[in-house]
C-alpha cells in the first residue's frame, strides 16, 4: 500500500452501510486506481460474506469439540429456562 492508501476501517464503513454517500464516492475514485486497494476491499467483502452464512453449530454437532477443547456447557439463563 502506499501514502495515500484507506485504512481498513473506510472499507469496514461502506461494506456494513455507515459510510456518507461523500465518503463512499472517495473510497471508489481510490480504489479505481489502486490495485492494493480493490484487493484489500474484495477480500473484505469475501470474509464478510462468508461469516453471514455461517449457521451456529448444534448442541449435538458441539458436544464433541467441547468435549475436546475441556469447556463446560453454559447454563441458559432464567428467560430462556422460563419460556423454553
Amino acid at each position: 500500500g502506499g501514502k495515500d492508501c484507506l485504512p481498513p476501517r473506510v472499507f469496514l464503513d461502506v461494506l456494513d452501510g455507515r459510510a456518507t454517500w461523500r465518503g463512499r464516492e472517495q473510497m471508489e475514485l481510490h480504489v479505481a486506481a489502486c490495485w492494493h486497494c480493490i484487493d484489500h476491499f474484495a477480500r473484505m467483502a469475501e470474509v464478510i460474506e462468508l461469516l453471514r452464512g455461517i449457521v451456529p453449530l448444534t448442541e449435538t454437532e458441539s458436544a464433541p469439540w467441547m468435549q475436546l477443547l475441556d469447556v463446560q456447557p453454559s447454563r441458559s439463563g432464567l428467560w430462556k429456562r422460563l419460556v423454553g
